[in-house]
């Protein structure tokens, strides 16, 4: 959906702005965002990390309907 193409064009700020309203730690900020620095923003591979850390989804929680597609 329309959800995943503006995800996409998110800058690094406003990745860390989200991740932060989300209550995520700045340590943990700071290592997705070098993530994303690292290889292109990928937001499913961010909230798996987010997953294992114990925080609820930021990027994929409008994602479900299209789980079934892939």
């Amino acid at each position: 959906g329309d959800t995943r193409r503006c995800l996409l064009s998110m800058t690094i700020e406003e990745i860390k702005e989200e991740l932060e309203m989300s209550g995520v730690e700045m340590e943990h900020v700071s290592k997705l965002v070098r993530m994303c620095k690292r290889s292109e923003f990928d937001p499913k591979e961010l909230d798996i990390r987010l997953m294992k850390w114990g925080y609820p989804k930021v990027f994929t929680i409008y994602d479900d309907e299209d789980e079934d597609e892939i």
